[in-house]
């Protein structure tokens, strides 16, 4: 690529000219051969990735998404209206009715980073981010809920219309106006490689492995003004996850409250008590006349027999 081309493309990043971000991309796309993409992330899957030193793991994960010094991903974006809903599901370690473990605002929100001692999907070791779903059955089977366990039910909304990137999203290559085959079929391929990262099952003790996605997330999925992530869920297929910077983030979203329940059979959840956002502490039994008013009216989504 001659300095030129390669000015203007520095040049679109700086101002996040995004359709002219995209053709350079459809360009470099189309300058690599699909085998030779293929084998590359190939030879990635079989690295002994979780003894690799930090640089060597970043080198290689450029070595598929960089051609040229160049991120060959096509840049896609979700926005998030004022009002829309997120859900954080938490297993309670006892069945107290209120729960000892929802005595303060703090744990109604993400963990301190005290408490932050491994690598998550998306975060470093003592770095506390907030971790969501669109929709609560997603959140329950993220936090591995099992039947008769009790548990609580986070939500949250935005205070204000915000923006985040969109990590292995369906892209419509005529909205963008890309057209080349070969790189369409390309961007697809890495595409299908992040999808498999992302919905990497990692075992318990493994936790170093999450080291990728936290790369690939911070490295190429960022955007001005964007307050996290979207990726797809690896518990509930098809489905997404959203999760949040702990910069700002009282700035973005509102605690609406919390619905303490218990997980039955055919994933019915039996429903406690709930608690109003900032009334922490001062949980109204479900049962009672006021908390069923209550539940009407704060969380009208749900729809509980």
């Amino acid at each position: 690529m001659n300095d030129k081309l390669f000015n203007q493309y520095i040049k679109a990043l700086k101002n996040n000219d995004i359709p002219l971000i995209n053709r350079f991309s459809e360009l470099f796309l189309s300058n690599i051969e699909p085998n030779e993409l293929i084998q590359r992330i190939k030879r990635f899957q079989f690295l002994d990735l979780l003894s690799l030193e930090d640089n060597k793991l970043k080198c290689e994960i450029e070595k598929i998404l960089v051609h040229n010094n160049i991120c060959n991903i096509i840049n896609s974006y979700s926005v998030f209206q004022k009002g829309t809903r997120f859900y954080r599901v938490r297993l309670l370690d006892n069945q107290t009715i209120p729960n000892e473990n929802l005595k303060d605002i703090s744990d109604f929100w993400n963990p301190p980073v005290e408490y932050v001692r491994k690598y998550g999907r998306l975060n470093k070791p003592h770095e506390s981010l907030l971790y969501t779903t669109f929709n609560p059955h997603t959140a329950i089977y993220e936090a591995h809920i099992s039947t008769n366990e009790l548990f609580v039910i986070f939500i949250y909304e935005t205070k204000k219309d915000v923006k985040v990137p969109w990590i292995g999203s369906p892209t419509n290559y005529e909205h963008h106006n890309i057209t080349n085959p070969k790189a369409i079929c390309n961007h697809e391929i890495l595409k299908n490689f992040l999808i498999d990262e992302f919905t990497r099952k990692v075992p318990q003790g493994q936790e170093q492995l999450y080291r990728i996605t936290e790369h690939i997330a911070k490295e190429y999925f960022v955007a001005p003004e964007s307050v996290g992530w979207r990726y797809p869920s690896i518990k509930d297929n098809g489905a997404d996850n959203i999760c949040f910077s702990s910069n700002n983030l009282n700035q973005n979203l509102d605690l609406v409250g919390g619905i303490v329940g218990t997980l039955c059979e055919n994933e019915i959840f039996e429903l406690e008590y709930v608690i109003k956002g900032g009334e922490v502490g001062n949980g109204i039994i479900y049962k009672d006349e006021e908390g069923l008013a209550l539940f009407g009216l704060m969380f009208p989504e749900f729809n509980h027999v």
